[in-house]
């Protein structure tokens, strides 16, 4: 993997971070809509863009690197949180903490209708280490779980030869594809995985084109994200808002892929040219370096707060948003400082 950080994917990362955090807390922006598609769908690509086939090492010094920096987490963070969930000590609070299809259809139950706190342990324990969802105010960690299957699959796919790499491409996006139009939800988010290793490798097969208009100048650069803005837009329309979280495609596959290639590259070049303009933007790497903390923590505000405030409050999201920056940052400190391996971090 590549060591040195690259200005232009930290400000992405950084960038798209916010636009996820601002959906959840549902703040009234219509201009948000057009991020949605590719927000969460960035990550990957981003994933596959960076991985580096020749600096992996061997397979069991990759798992041992993954799991610090992304399984460990995502169990440690899990497992904290779900302590500290209200709906653990009062089960019968009638609040939504995210989908559980798979332990839903094990227990027979919806979260909803739970009142017991043993039989929500059991079942958030079941949603972190069977379904790969996290514990219930957690939800979005689901993401890290999955990048930690995704990068596996890269390990075993981008050592071989290109044919095979554009093989499983296209297995990985019709099995996506597949358990999206039958919705098929299967342990350890499989499902999800599929739709994100296709993009993960679509990522990865286009290192070498990225890299070339990274080199172009500037008005070219601007003139073609300016034409993309178009066709991106145009199947946006077409097929709607893809959910990751429930490998929610829609309903038009070229409109998926379509939406999924223009919009990585429009967000590609757009980032390439505003690193150029700002040649470091400290909050925006700031907020891609200490990713999985705020994934999990401005979700727990978000739920939190929503048991506090009536949600039809309308500055309830920007409630959210103060409280978030503010919980976010504090965190950030004591985990960096104190605690750093719950995020696959050392010491300074």
């Amino acid at each position: 993997m590549q060591n040195k950080r690259i200005n232009w994917v930290d400000y992405w990362k950084g960038f798209m971070l916010v636009i996820i955090c601002l959906g959840h807390f549902n703040v009234p922006w219509k201009i948000l809509n057009f991020f949605m598609p590719i927000h969460v769908a960035s990550f990957f690509f981003l994933s596959g863009f960076l991985f580096n086939p020749q600096r992996t090492g061997t397979l069991k010094d990759f798992i041992k690197k993954k799991y610090k920096t992304l399984l460990f987490p995502y169990i440690s963070l899990s497992l904290i949180f779900l302590t500290i969930t209200p709906k653990l000590y009062y089960p019968s609070l009638n609040i939504f903490d995210g989908q559980h299809n798979v332990m839903e259809y094990l227990f027979n139950i919806h979260t909803l209708d739970i009142s017991s706190s043993l039989h929500y342990f059991i079942f958030s324990i079941g949603a972190i280490f069977i379904e790969g969802n996290s514990a219930s105010f957690t939800g979005p960690l689901w993401f890290v779980y999955v990048l930690f299957e995704v990068e596996l699959i890269l390990f075993f796919v981008c050592h071989r030869r290109k044919q095979m790499i554009y093989l499983f491409s296209v297995f990985f996006f019709l099995s996506g594809w597949f358990f999206n139009i039958h919705h098929i939800y299967l342990p350890l988010k499989i499902e999800v995985v599929c739709s994100a290793s296709f993009i993960s490798l679509l990522g990865y097969v286009s290192r070498n084109s990225i890299k070339k208009i990274e080199s172009l100048p500037s008005i070219v650069l601007i003139t073609i994200d300016l034409l993309l803005i178009f066709p991106y837009i145009y199947c946006l329309n077409l097929n709607g808002c893809p959910q990751f979280y429930s490998n929610t495609l829609c309903h038009n596959l070229l409109g998926y892929v379509f939406t999924i290639v223009s919009g990585m590259l429009l967000f590609a070049i757009f980032f390439i040219l505003f690193s150029r303009l700002m040649t470091r933007c400290q909050p925006l790497a700031f907020i891609a370096q200490n990713g999985i903390i705020i994934l999990a923590v401005h979700y727990y505000v978000a739920c939190t707060s929503r048991l506090i405030i009536p949600g039809h409050y309308v500055i309830l999201p920007y409630i959210q948003l103060v409280a978030a920056i503010i919980f976010c940052a504090l965190s950030i400190y004591i985990v960096n400082n104190y605690f750093p391996a719950l995020v696959g971090k050392s010491k300074k």
